[in-house]
């Protein structure tokens, strides 16, 4: 299976918290973790809503304020 966001390898993954057990898929490259719940949520929302909330996409860069630079540089 290959993921929706960067097309990396998707691999099965079973998760224990505090809830409960979690069984879903999560791409080695990137991160992204779908089970059914996130799948079905996605289906149900329109497009325009779900936009907000999705993570940038590989390879998007933000600029950083002089503040964090410093922060960064220790200075």
């Amino acid at each position: 299976m290959n993921c929706q966001r960067c097309a990396g390898l998707m691999i099965g993954e079973e998760v224990q918290v505090v809830s409960g057990r979690f069984q879903g898929w999560r791409c080695v490259q990137c991160g992204l973790w779908l089970d059914q719940t996130i799948v079905r949520n996605r289906v149900e929302t329109p497009p325009a809503a779900t936009a907000i909330h999705d993570a940038p996409e590989p390879g998007m860069h933000f600029r950083r304020s002089a503040r964090s630079k410093r922060a960064a540089n220790g200075t």
